[in-house]
């Protein structure tokens, strides 16, 4: 899936490529190439890589399961969320953008009643 992925940009290859990548399936487990093939697929136009991208990007950096080196940047990670919504009809991505726009998020979003409906 890597090589279709980088070497031929198909959006889906990405995906699977970074699901195996974050579990460690037949390759070596790395949450950080895991997010950056999340993005590229994201980038190619396959959503559902956006939703998990945003969801990398907006766990909490501080937990005990999070395994990334790299911290994480809930600004993007509501990007990703929103383009996933937004252009990939992704209903668990639109969820989750609102949640961030009902509650709000300390220097990343206000609350805002009006963006999360």
């Amino acid at each position: 899936y890597e090589i279709n992925c980088l070497d031929y940009n198909h959006g889906h290859s990405c995906h699977k490529a970074a699901g195996y990548r974050y579990f460690g399936k037949a390759c070596q487990q790395d949450a950080d190439k895991a997010f950056e093939l999340f993005k590229k697929g994201c980038e190619l136009g396959y959503h559902s890589s956006c939703l998990s991208a945003g969801i990398l990007d907006c766990a909490d950096g501080d937990s005990k399961t999070y395994t990334r080196k790299e911290k994480p940047n809930p600004k993007q990670g509501l990007e990703f969320y929103r383009k996933a919504c937004e252009e990939g009809n992704n209903g668990e991505a639109c969820h989750r953008y609102s949640a961030h726009f009902i509650k709000g998020m300390k220097g990343v979003c206000e609350k805002n009643m009006e963006t999360a409906f």
